[in-house]
């Protein structure tokens, strides 16, 4: 299999949740969920009230929430699901494993349709709940015999089979079709995929477009960017300047002055919260739920997908570059006038990078 059946992008929360509760109500069999959070808000309300209709009408539905991210409702919520026979189970609960966290926001339906991206099931991606607020982000729904992969690899995380060490690793059997969907569930997978990324932006030719919420890059991927700009490929990063995580502003922000010295590109979105995680170098893209962090890097549970039609890539690149006009550019000049508090706090904040 070359690619999906069908792929599409979704920039935009309402329409991407009318078309995840479109296909809720149209599954036949089975629903698997696995939220980082599953907030009990409208749009909480509106998911939770198709899985129940689904169950009722014999599709085996499970959910997997995260024990942090749904902290404060996880309990709640798992027993209201096993009340109306939906299989459901928190992931990591307090105060088991507080470092190791399950980030992937996926929905598969019936093995064939997956949607997967940047988007938890929050009002706070919806215009009609959050208005002019609602978070910058973006998702994909795709169609086709490999979203299998994800029911596998929910499977592995239900039945606490995650297996970090190489040597086990080694009897475990092989996911197939690895190309298409990026996970780092062992840690041989971790691994190949960080080693992919660095090795994709070494031998760009044209572009490393990098759109992310938390920049809190490991060294192997500032020197890729920073050989690849004295290459003089286009390299650019797309970074909030409002972020969820009130600390990450400055965190982010550490790692400016070695990028900017390269000639490396730096944008901050200014309209509301920017939550999308895209990669984009020359021609290959992926959407999902990684970082450029040490959390996605070295701790959590991530999926990301490879965007195979050329009119999804058209999509991305044309979203990328709208981004861009409702961002401001951060110029070297401008940023080596920043106050000494700011320069002395990044460089505070950056003893915290390994946990964030």
């Amino acid at each position: 299999m070359n690619g999906w059946t069908r792929e599409k992008i979704f920039h935009n929360g309402d329409l991407y949740f009318a078309r995840l509760e479109r296909d809720l109500d149209r599954a036949t069999d089975t629903i698997e969920v696995e939220a980082y959070i599953f907030n009990l808000d409208p749009i909480g309300f509106r998911i939770l009230n198709r899985l129940k209709s689904a169950a009722k009408r014999g599709v085996i539905v499970r959910v997997l929430i995260d024990g942090i991210g749904s902290l404060g409702y996880a309990q709640d919520l798992v027993r209201e699901l096993k009340e109306n026979n939906i299989q459901a189970k928190i992931y990591h609960p307090l105060p088991w494993h507080l470092n190791r966290r399950n980030h992937r926001k996926i929905c598969v339906i019936d093995q064939s349709i997956a949607f997967l991206g940047g988007m938890n099931i929050t009002s706070c991606h919806l215009r009609c709940y959050s208005g002019k607020q609602a978070w910058r982000d973006t998702a994909v729904r795709v169609v086709g015999s490999s979203a299998k992969i994800l029911t596998d690899a929910f499977d592995r995380i239900w039945e606490h089979r995650i297996i970090t060490h190489p040597v086990q690793e080694l009897r475990r059997r092989k996911l197939v079709n690895q190309r298409l969907i990026k996970l780092n569930d062992t840690w041989k997978r971790r691994k190949q995929y960080q080693e992919e990324i660095i090795r994709r932006i070494a031998r760009a030719k044209q572009r490393v477009w990098i759109t992310t919420p938390y920049f809190v890059p490991q060294f192997s991927l500032i020197s890729a960017l920073r050989n690849s700009a004295n290459r003089s490929i286009d390299v650019r990063i797309l970074l909030p300047r409002k972020n969820d995580v009130w600390f990450m502003k400055w965190i982010n922000q550490a790692f400016y002055s070695l990028l900017l010295a390269a000639g490396i590109k730096i944008f901050e979105y200014l309209p509301t919260t920017l939550h999308a995680k895209i990669l984009i170098i020359d021609d290959w893209m992926t959407v999902g739920s990684s970082n450029r962090n040490s959390r996605s890097w070295l701790h959590d549970l991530e999926v990301d997908l490879v965007i195979t039609h050329a009119r999804s890539k058209a999509l991305l690149s044309g979203q990328f570059i709208r981004d861009l006009e409702d961002s401001q550019e951060v110029k070297p000049s401008h940023w080596q006038k920043r106050s000494w508090l700011t320069s002395l706090l990044e460089r505070v904040l950056l003893f915290i990078k390994y946990w964030v």
